[in-house]
């Protein structure tokens, strides 16, 4: 059974609730003041490895590119920049690399 975040807008709390696929969006009861003004959050998740950036496995689509699906464009699939070296991911999200 999948496990959703919800969020109450009366008292402004995040709870988590184990529920149905087919009930992830019913109306819930905030666990923190028992209110019904809950709606289901966006759930964010990372993963970690043991190696950097350019140890990580390139994620296929099944199309030839990489795990974001811009085919490469991004600089992001394998590790690899345009350039053909590592990719700053530091300049990237700022915009200086471009």
């Amino acid at each position: 059974m999948p496990l959703y975040e919800y969020y109450c807008t009366d008292c402004r709390t995040k709870f988590e609730a184990l529920r149905p696929m087919t009930q992830a969006d019913a109306p819930i009861q905030c666990k923190n003041c028992e209110s019904m003004n809950t709606s289901r959050a966006l759930s964010l998740f990372a993963a970690h490895t043991k190696g950097g950036l350019n140890d990580a496995p390139a994620m296929s689509t099944g199309s030839g590119s990489f795990g974001c699906g811009c085919g490469g464009g991004c600089g992001l699939g394998g590790g690899r920049g345009r350039s053909g070296g590592a990719v700053d991911l530091g300049a990237r999200m700022t915009g200086t690399d471009r």
